[in-house]
């Protein structure tokens, strides 16, 4: 009997131990989670494209680091949409042909349009950090947006250049390479800053896509005596925009 039982105790010693070493070697085996990430990380508008990815990078790497979603790591896929719309829409598509359950993307509020469509006709969450048009907020679909909307951004910074900075008067530049953010932001900022009695006294469009249109715009700057500008464009334009604004009139909000 004793023999018999020792015998059994080794048996489930060893299997256990063959249990957990098969167990281990299917946690390891386990099929990473394909994760998507698509941005314009090339091109006029990469400043912020950049930083996301970046962003992104960091946090796979971090939650790897902690062994991953259930034992599972990502694979973190990477495109760049180049801020061109087909570019982006291909991108979008050989991502959900590649088994990814999400795409983190676009960065601008265009090319994430264009994005949501080919979301809503594969059924794959498609999750933008950035993009804050109001044409995409408050639909049933397949895009999640983290950003809020311009429409709560330009109410509050009307109030600020109106009644704060006491501003009466506002020059606006745009970049029309951007237009589902850009015009739709003018508009909204335009309605609540006529609210508070203040004027938009002229709307100027360029198209940072091409370099000679936009150095063009900001040689030919002229604040016509407006105590403000508004400018509605990504980090980098807006840097040369302000520098030339200073020059023209330090005084300007």
């Amino acid at each position: 009997v004793m023999n018999f039982l020792r015998a059994f105790i080794n048996m489930l010693i060893l299997g256990i131990f063959f249990g957990v070493l098969l167990f281990s070697q299917l946690i390891e085996a386990a099929p990473p989670i394909k994760l998507g990430f698509v941005g314009d990380i090339t091109g006029m508008t990469s400043d912020v494209g950049v930083n996301v990815r970046d962003g992104v990078l960091y946090a796979v790497e971090e939650i790897n680091e902690k062994g991953g979603i259930q034992g599972r790591k990502i694979e973190l896929i990477i495109r760049d949409d180049k801020g061109q719309k087909e570019v982006a829409r291909q991108a979008d598509i050989e991502l959900f042909k590649k088994g990814v359950v999400a795409i983190i993307g676009h960065i601008t509020s265009s090319m994430t349009a264009v994005g949501k469509t080919v979301a809503d006709s594969h059924k794959i969450l498609l999750v933008t950090p950035n993009a804050a048009s109001y044409e995409l907020f408050k639909k049933k679909d397949f895009l999640v947006c983290i950003n809020s909307s311009f429409w709560e951004e330009t109410s509050k910074l009307a109030k600020v250049a109106r009644t704060e900075l006491g501003v009466a008067d506002m020059v606006c530049l745009y970049d029309i390479s951007n237009p589902k953010y850009t015009r739709n932001y003018l508009k909204w900022f335009t309605t609540f800053f006529e609210r508070l009695g203040g004027r938009v006294t002229k709307e100027i469009p360029f198209e940072s896509q091409k370099m000679g249109d936009f150095w063009k715009t900001a040689s030919a700057l002229n604040l016509n005596g407006a105590q403000g500008v508004l400018l509605i464009a990504a980090p980098l334009h807006s840097a040369i925009l302000t520098q030339k604004v200073r020059k023209l009139n330090k005084n300007a909000e």
